[in-house]
């Protein structure tokens, strides 16, 4: 309840504040700068991942935070690709670019839009820090796409994947090291 009530009266800073003072950013034990930690999975030492639920309670802001220079993704609601909820970021001409996607199979998944559903994450922007590549998006947590996207409730676990291209854009096969499935709570 007490994340809760912090989660419901967070206020994301204005332009203005966040180029006076990075209050609203936290450092990891390397010193890694997350714009929008409240909580953090370190997959392992070249994929982390950072979320924040919004003041809304319905929206929620993502982070992936990787030393690799190609895509980045999640995967939400499976253990594997398959029927899972797939979000992939990428950095094209200098702009960052997100694919919402569902996996039918162990293969690249379709784009949602391609199958009748629709595009539901928002790109908030990305950078590259210190080696690291950093991309930022935002989705609501019930998005409406019943049959493409999972739901994300507060306190629940899910299953989720993860995975990154150590240095193409482009959608090539991650490699049997670059990929990963756990199980978080979205607090």
């Amino acid at each position: 309840a007490k994340y809760l009530k912090m989660l419901l009266n967070y206020k994301p800073p204005t332009e203005e504040e966040e180029e006076e003072e990075d209050t609203d950013k936290d450092k990891d034990s390397d010193g890694l700068e997350f714009k929008y930690l409240l909580a953090k999975s370190i997959f392992n030492s070249r994929y982390t991942l950072a979320w924040r639920w919004q003041n809304d309670g319905e929206n929620i802001h993502f982070e992936i935070n990787s030393s690799a220079d190609g895509w980045l993704g999640i995967g939400l609601g499976g253990a594997d690709m398959i029927n899972t909820d797939v979000v992939i970021g990428y950095v094209d001409d200098g702009e960052l670019k997100l694919r919402d996607s569902y996996g039918e199979r162990e293969d690249t998944p379709s784009r949602d839009n391609d199958m009748g559903g629709s595009t539901d994450v928002t790109p908030l922007g990305h950078e590259t820090v210190g080696g690291r590549r950093i991309i930022r998006f935002s989705r609501k947590a019930n998005t409406g796409d019943q049959k493409f996207d999972h739901v994300i409730v507060a306190g629940q676990n899910i299953e989720m994947i993860w995975a990154y291209h150590s240095s193409s854009d482009s959608l090539k096969y991650h490699g049997d090291t670059n990929r990963g499935a756990v199980e978080l709570t979205f607090i």
